[in-house]
């Protein structure tokens, strides 16, 4: 029941699936495993001993290392949140760039990674991604850096080597993140982070009285350190 491009060239010792879609000129190499329900667009890559799980989109021109692992409902190359306004309204802008994986890298279910508006948006080998995360165009992962669920990170930033990413944290966009950085669970990152270590910024949970008391005190901060009024 798949749906086979002629010009598309499957190497005889990979497996496709079920309800599969395969575009022209897709390169599919020796031990890939393309499960059920995944659509391959026009030119895109796998490289030897790949995955894809089940439901899995991989968008045009769109570049798998070798063992990649793809777990279902993936979303490769979709377009990026290129927008300009335009007479009042919002227009799209064309997103002319592909997504390159490296070797090793392993991508949780639901996660999307947009394709570049330009260049190719980019992550390493050996990057491992949780589930439902979001990485917009043109961000670039550097190798072995792991990134946990719900995390987002906004447009043309680059994130080294080697970096923890904790869950539901908030990363900006053309921030430049240096090699070795840990972040922890929910927080925001605003600005580029140049010197490695750990960085945070979540509110940790407290009993409900407690952060009420908290919050009755952060209302008072202005009151205590705003500018003094002059004395009479």
């Amino acid at each position: 029941s798949a749906v086979i491009d002629p010009a598309a060239e499957i190497d005889p010792a990979a497996e496709i699936g079920p309800n599969t879609s395969i575009g022209a000129r897709v390169r599919i190499a020796r031990g890939v495993i393309v499960g059920p329900g995944c659509v391959l667009a026009d030119d895109a890559c796998i490289a030897a001993d790949s995955r894809l799980v089940a439901r899995v989109y991989l968008g045009e021109r769109c570049i798998l290392g070798e063992r990649v692992l793809l777990h279902p409902g993936v979303v490769i190359g979709a377009d990026g949140f290129g927008l300009a306004m335009h007479e009042g309204r919002w227009q799209r802008l064309a997103q002319i760039g592909a997504v390159r994986i490296g070797d090793d890298c392993d991508i949780g279910a639901n996660t999307t990674i947009d394709r570049g508006a330009v260049d190719d948006t980019v992550l390493g080998c050996d990057v491992r991604i949780d589930n439902q995360v979001q990485i917009a165009h043109n961000v670039e992962i550097g190798d072995h850096t792991a990134i946990a669920g719900c995390v987002g990170i906004a447009g043309s930033t680059r994130i080294g080597r080697y970096c923890m990413i904790a869950g539901a944290s908030g990363i900006g966009g053309h921030l430049e993140i240096c090699d070795r950085v840990v972040i922890t669970a929910m927080s925001t990152v605003l600005d580029s982070i140049n010197q490695p270590g750990q960085y945070g910024s979540g509110i940790p949970a407290r009993p409900m009285r407690a952060w009420q008391r908290t919050l009755v005190r952060l209302k008072q901060l202005d009151q205590l350190f705003g500018p003094r009024r002059k004395q009479s």
